[in-house]
């Protein structure tokens, strides 16, 4: 539980203010005695923590917070305590009153930050963590916090953009689900009622079909929601498990690996680059930015280029005649080499595939928009097709 203090007191220059305390009792008669007020009253409030899970964005505050806090010249205890005070979950108390803790025995941030990750069942990004211990080694912990919060804040993007762009078709897909649903539970079971069981057998085969469809929806109606309900909800819940097992069938289809390639070449330059920035040695930032790849041909590639400038080649080198980075891509890598501005050049590249990614899925999405509505648009025609057959061959039945 959260508190705050609400307090009327005299200033040393015997003003009367009244103001708002945020932390416990000691450390409100701490704050008062610090700053020579006289008490008249004070009230104290229990301000009820959320419950909710830490989350990636909080996360991201934690390090802008600490990096500002720090920056300003504040210790990193007291930065923390203060983050401890300004909590308004309690996943995020418990967390930064971890590192603290863990502080106290004696570890750096970095190694403090994982602890209390660990303890506390939270996943952090493993990049953002080496960029703080490696800046925090060489006495540099504000620029660490600096870079970690950029990578953050560049992925946290990346995957905003991917969400806003499937918004709309995955809008477009539910609503055409909703209305063939209604299509098969209230207008085709009203019409297949209107033949006698003889009248159905004669029917055309397509219409004998769909009305088959809506007959067996409409008798089996709860099942067949629960069906879908449990399809909705397993794919939401475990849309990452599902996603790993369809992922190298997706990653078949050329446009589909197209797109993967991009955006894991735009994350890895930009995880490069903020590496090499922060003090990495080449070597090292080569290696550890091959951590975020997931797409194994392309992982291949990066460790490969990984053991061959341990053997003195050069990046731009090692790069020649692979077709998953273009030959321009690679010039450009070469001129970074050799004008020593190779963080410059990777950011820039980093920058170019997101741009080329964020086209790409414009590109895709323009295509996929009115696929969407032609397919509904023909399932809808097909169910209305076959009724209508089923009227026309109404003479020929009853004649």
């Amino acid at each position: 539980m959260k508190k705050i203090y609400i307090y009327e007191a005299v200033s040393e220059d015997g003003q009367k203010i009244s103001g708002v305390f945020n932390g416990d009792l000691e450390s409100f008669k701490r704050y008062i005695r610090e700053h020579k007020l006289f008490l008249i009253s004070y009230k104290e409030k229990d301000i009820k923590l959320k419950t909710s899970k830490f989350t990636v964005k909080d996360y991201i505050y934690f390090i802008e917070e600490l990096y500002y806090l720090i920056n300003s010249g504040m210790s990193v205890d007291k930065a923390l305590i203060n983050l401890i005070k300004n909590a308004v979950k309690e996943s995020q108390k418990n967390f930064f009153e971890d590192i603290l803790k863990s502080l106290k025995e004696g570890n750096q941030l970095s190694k403090s930050i994982v602890l209390a990750a660990k303890s506390n069942n939270i996943t952090l990004d493993e990049l953002s963590v080496l960029l703080i211990e490696t800046n925090e080694t060489v006495g540099n912990l504000p620029l660490g916090l600096k870079k970690a919060q950029e990578h953050l804040e560049f992925k946290e993007s990346i995957f905003s953009e991917i969400k806003q762009a499937m918004s709309y078709p995955l809008f477009l897909i539910s609503m055409s689900v909703i209305l063939v649903f209604f299509v098969f539970i209230f207008i085709v079971p009203k019409f297949a009622e209107i033949f006698t069981p003889e009248e159905f057998e004669k029917l055309p085969l397509l219409s004998k079909t769909i009305l088959e469809i809506g007959l067996y929806v409409d008798n089996n109606l709860y099942q067949v929601l629960g069906i879908f309900v449990t399809f909705v909800l397993v794919s939401v819940l475990f849309r990452k498990q599902l996603f790993e097992m369809l992922k190298p069938y997706l990653l078949q289809i050329p446009l589909f690996k197209e797109l993967v390639i991009k955006l894991q070449l735009s994350y890895f330059f930009g995880a490069f680059s903020l590496m090499l920035e922060g003090g990495f040695d080449m070597k090292k930032a080569l290696y550890q930015s091959s951590k975020i790849i997931t797409y194994d041909k392309l992982k291949s590639l990066i460790l490969k280029v990984y053991d061959d400038i341990k053997r003195g080649e050069k990046i731009s080198e090692s790069l020649m005649g692979s077709d998953l980075i273009d030959s321009n891509t690679i010039s450009l890598i070469a001129a970074g080499e050799n004008s020593a501005k190779l963080d410059e050049i990777f950011n820039s590249l980093s920058k170019r595939y997101l741009n080329e990614f964020k086209k790409s899925t414009a590109s895709l999405l323009s295509m996929l928009e009115p696929a969407v509505i032609i397919l509904m648009g023909g399932v809808i025609a097909v169910i209305v097709i076959s009724i209508m057959l089923a009227v026309m061959s109404i003479s020929d039945i009853t004649g």
